[in-house]
């Protein structure tokens, strides 16, 4: 009975063994596990990092763009208002010219 009982011990001892290992196993797994997922967070990380830069770098250049774009558009209203202003002038000293004019030959002043 006692080769039994020893036998039985002897796998009793194999089975907490066996037990130990699969359980150390599943903790390596586990760690394994956690590795892998916060590495694939960090490359998340890293590529939303790298989209962020991108989508700053695009605005800065439509905000340059805008900018430039919107001193294109002042320069030509202000060369047009210009154009309009010169134009006005011009249309103004002729009609005071012929008022003038009109005037002097109603008073009977001749141009010779």
């Amino acid at each position: 009975m006692s080769q039994e009982v020893e036998i039985f011990n002897k796998i009793r001892k194999e089975e907490e063994l066996a037990e130990k290992k699969i359980q150390e196993a599943k903790r390596k797994a586990e760690k394994e596990k956690k590795e892998k997922l916060l590495e694939r967070e960090k490359i998340l990380e890293e590529k939303k990092l790298k989209l962020k830069k991108a989508l700053e770098e695009e605005k800065r250049k439509l905000e340059e763009e805008f900018r430039l774009k919107r001193e294109e558009v002042i320069k030509k209203a202000i060369k047009e208002s210009e154009l309009i202003e010169k134009k006005a002038k011009k249309r103004y000293r002729e009609a005071l010219n012929f008022v003038i004019r009109k005037v002097l030959l109603e008073n009977g002043y001749r141009e010779d």
